[in-house]
């Protein structure tokens, strides 16, 4: 919402930023399945790390070779503090629309 009303163009850009973090994310496939050579995209995205975190809670047997809760938790915690610190700074400009 803040990065839309300060680029207005990123409202174009916006659409497509969830479509490519899904499509990263593992959802649909496992990602060490892929050529070795595309693992290193994948685990950029700390969204495959938790979805993979969660299909092995689901199974003892299930193969995660790479992912880590760590990277999750220190991705979210960058996440929501960057957001917050973003917001506080632009709280008089959203509120005065």
């Amino acid at each position: 919402m803040v990065l839309c009303h300060i680029t207005p163009a990123f409202q174009q850009t916006a659409f497509w930023v969830p479509r490519i973090l899904w499509f990263f994310s593992g959802v649909a496939f496992r990602y060490w399945i892929l050529p070795p050579w595309t693992k290193v995209f994948f685990l950029w995205n700390p969204l495959l790390h938790a979805i993979e975190l969660n299909r092995k809670a689901m199974s003892d047997d299930y193969f995660t070779p790479d992912v880590n809760l760590p990277y999750v938790l220190i991705c979210a915690a960058i996440s929501v503090t960057l957001a917050l610190w973003v917001y506080y700074n632009n709280e008089k400009a959203l509120l005065t629309l």
